[in-house]
């Protein structure tokens, strides 16, 4: 029985409250906050602990407010963090605010990009939080460890930040999408900040580049980001054409300045890459390195059909040219199900070159892929995939590595009350 239950893809009996493989989002406590506990962002730190962040709604006033908890390698609140394993707080005390995507730095920061209504403005604004291994802010970020971020004009309507990577040299890249202009336009654009808050102003404009078209009047959007060796910086997300009825999977390279990389792309879209499948939309959710210049990038094509999104994957160098050492050089497509909605929206590759994918639209599924393109049964119970059917239908669905041989899987569970976080650790 021991044995079996330690196969890929069962649960870790050893983690969790109740040792079952399985933390909600419960554990933040009934006290002064309400339903919904969604997850908006997790960390797994190079110590073995988990951080995680939330949004919620205090009960005395409705205020909604950032959660930011650390969990024990037991998957356990640590004392050692904040209030009992706790942060909870506002950018603008008396306005809104949430949690989001997570980053440490080599000198042990946790940096959270969230938002927060902005006391001056009256809108939402992309906020940053910085603090220490114990849960205190670090005075020297920004003003009392946060960092409200200046809209360029009137006309920028931000969405929740997407990511936020800590570099080498201390300084941060956030990427947002922002709804531009009269026509609000959705534009994907990314910021540099250095290790005191301050924009790094060789970054782009004065700190912010927007990745945009040749016809400015298209949308674009990114999802997440990649950062080489070399400083360059890999983006992946999605972007319209004119006169054109389809959605294109976008990947796109710049320069450390912000500048596009004219090696990567083709002739028609220098820096980037648009994907297009039979003429449907492709967009993509994640991007990573899997060796030194070959990169993977995951999403989903849809069909407009019923039930008929399928989960893709592709393989490229850092020149935007088809990877031929996985899926024999071609795009793969997949349906874990007949007539299911599968979306990647996130991925790693393993110590073996497994590459674990991680998503969801109907329930949310782990599934292990070879470089040839085909299911690991090693994975799985044999067929190369785990489902989790209790998953809801929102981001993030978040796969994390845990060193030597654990899968976490960070999702939002369906709850009574609405999305509730949920962690589940598996063997791998």
């Amino acid at each position: 029985m021991s044995a079996l239950r330690d196969k890929g893809g069962s649960h870790d009996k050893t983690w969790g409250p109740d040792e079952d493989g399985v933390v909600t989002f419960k554990v933040l406590g009934d006290e002064g906050v309400t339903y919904p506990r969604p997850l908006t962002g997790a960390m797994l730190q190079a110590d073995g602990k988990l951080i995680v962040t939330s949004t919620v709604e205090r009960t005395d006033d409705l205020i909604l407010m950032f959660v930011m908890a650390r969990l024990t390698v037991k998957g356990e609140l640590d004392p050692l963090f904040g209030d009992c394993g706790l942060i909870t707080g506002q950018f603008a005390p008396g306005f809104h605010a949430g949690g989001g995507k997570l980053a440490s730095s080599r000198d042990g920061r946790i940096y959270m990009a969230g938002w927060t209504i902005s006391s001056q403005t009256q809108r939402q604004h992309v906020a940053i939080l910085c603090v220490d291994q114990q849960g205190e802010r670090i005075e020297d970020f920004g003003v009392d460890g946060q960092v409200i971020v200046d809209q360029p004009t009137d006309n920028y309507y931000p969405q929740d930040p997407c990511f936020i990577q800590a570099l080498p040299d201390g300084n941060l890249i956030v990427g947002t999408n922002y709804e531009v202009g009269v026509g609000r336009v959705k534009t994907a654009v990314l910021f540099k900040y250095d290790a005191k808050g301050n924009p790094v102003n060789s970054f782009g404009t004065l700190g912010r580049v927007e990745i945009k078209m040749a016809d400015r009047t298209q949308p674009t959007s990114l999802n997440d980001c990649c950062i080489l060796d070399n400083g360059r910086i890999l983006v992946a997300g999605s972007a319209r054409l004119p006169r054109m009825p389809q959605t294109y999977g976008l990947l796109a390279m710049l320069n450390e300045n912000g500048s596009p990389n004219l090696l990567f792309g083709d002739s028609q879209t220098p820096s980037m890459l648009l994907i297009t499948r039979r003429f449907t939309d492709v967009h993509f959710n994640a991007v990573k390195e899997r060796a030194p210049n070959r990169f993977l990038a995951a999403g989903f094509i849809d069909h407009s059909k019923p039930h008929r999104h399928s989960g893709i994957l592709f393989g490229f160098d850092d020149g935007g040219q088809f990877d031929p050492e996985f899926n024999n050089g071609d795009f793969l497509e997949d349906n874990l199900r007949p007539d299911s909605f599968d979306s990647w929206e996130s991925l790693y590759v393993d110590r073996n070159s497994t590459i674990m994918v991680a998503g969801g639209i109907d329930g949310g599924y782990i599934a292990a892929y070879r470089l040839d393109g085909t299911l690991d049964p090693d994975f799985g119970n044999g067929i190369g995939y785990i489902e989790e059917p209790n998953a809801g239908q929102s981001a993030p669905f978040l796969l994390i590595p845990c060193p030597p041989d654990k899968i976490l899987y960070c999702l939002n569970g369906i709850g009574i009350f609405g999305n509730l976080g949920h962690l589940y650790r598996y063997h791998r």
